[in-house]
């Protein structure tokens, strides 16, 4: 047991945790059979509850501002050191932002009692299974977040990319069964588009998978009908992998209404980017009769369509 210790810090829960492990082929004879039981209670069983319920009951603090990206940087870094000591004035540094915005942050993630701090006030995150357990339901979330740009030109881009997905939101409100050029969304003939019940920004979780923003989503009650909106307001065109994003979105929407038994519905997949779209995603949408695309020309002839008096901005280059 002293190896199977060392491997957890010597936690009492994390022990208990292991002892009581439900892991199949459970063993605790080598490092890698130790390692395997301590994933499977990590991704599935009562360390994993722990944390999740952890991070529920202390979101007043993780939330209590509106700069998520800097935290997700922040618990990203963390997760990088390797349980090791870190000085705010180096990730400072790191990120290129104010040391007080650091933290401050750092000091919410402390009131959680996710890290610990010395007198010297270095921080670090509590031990190696939080660590894991992030990294493992926090991966989508933490993926790309070394690209974050916390400059004044990210704030314009995200207010940018807020009005798109209201121009998306508003237009959806008014559907109303009506016949559409299928031009207007990637498509040849025509399009009909739904009455939707609700129309809503929303995010998506399943009890052990990772969570999911969704620009815009709209139901439509009477058919069991939902549309999965993702919205990109650049020059530059969407990619595959913002693809798979929403698809990886659908997925866990799926997951959600097997889990609480409900009727699972038909699920339609709609991308609107004003940069248009790679030729991989072209080609790799082609035949899915379940994805619409909209560029520039299409989102803004619907939004003309459905009351917009004036055209949607393009922005220069530099924008």
């Amino acid at each position: 047991m002293h190896r199977v210790g060392a491997q957890v810090g010597g936690h009492p829960y994390y022990l208990y945790c292991l002892a009581t492990s439900k892991c199949e082929s459970k063993s605790f004879e080598d490092e890698k059979a130790i390692d395997r039981v301590i994933r499977y209670e990590i991704e599935n069983g009562k360390i994993y509850g722990f944390w999740l319920t952890h991070f529920r009951d202390n979101r007043k603090y993780l939330n209590a501002d509106d700069d998520l990206e800097l935290g997700k940087k922040i618990i990203y870094y963390f997760t990088q050191y390797n349980n090791q000591p870190v000085d705010i004035k180096a990730i400072a540094k790191r990120l290129k932002v104010p040391k007080p915005a650091v933290e401050d942050k750092i000091e919410r993630l402390y009131q959680a009692d996710l890290v610990y701090r010395t007198a010297e006030k270095i921080y670090t995150f509590n031990d190696i299974c939080l660590m894991r357990f992030i990294k493992f339901v926090y991966e989508q979330d933490l993926e790309g977040v070394d690209k974050i740009d916390l400059s004044q030109q990210n704030l314009t881009n995200t207010l940018k990319g807020k009005f798109l997905e209201m121009v998306v939101e508003v237009s959806m409100m008014k559907f109303n069964h009506e016949h559409l050029p299928g031009s207007w969304f990637g498509q040849t003939g025509e399009v009909e588009v739904p009455l939707f019940q609700f129309v809503k920004t929303m995010s998506v979780k399943g009890s052990k998978t990772p969570s999911y923003q969704i620009d815009v989503f709209g139901k439509e009650e009477r058919r069991n009908k939902v549309w999965l909106c993702e919205c990109k307001y650049t020059k530059t065109t969407m990619d595959l992998k913002q693809v798979k994003k929403l698809e990886s979105a659908a997925q866990v929407l799926i997951k959600t209404h097997e889990e609480e038994n409900t009727t699972i519905p038909n699920i339609h997949l709609w991308l609107v980017s004003t940069g248009g779209f790679t030729k991989e995603v072209l080609t790799y949408i082609n035949a899915r009769a379940d994805i619409y695309a909209s560029d520039y020309e299409g989102i803004n002839r619907l939004f003309k369509a459905f009351g917009g008096n004036y055209s949607i901005p393009k922005f220069a280059e530099n924008d």
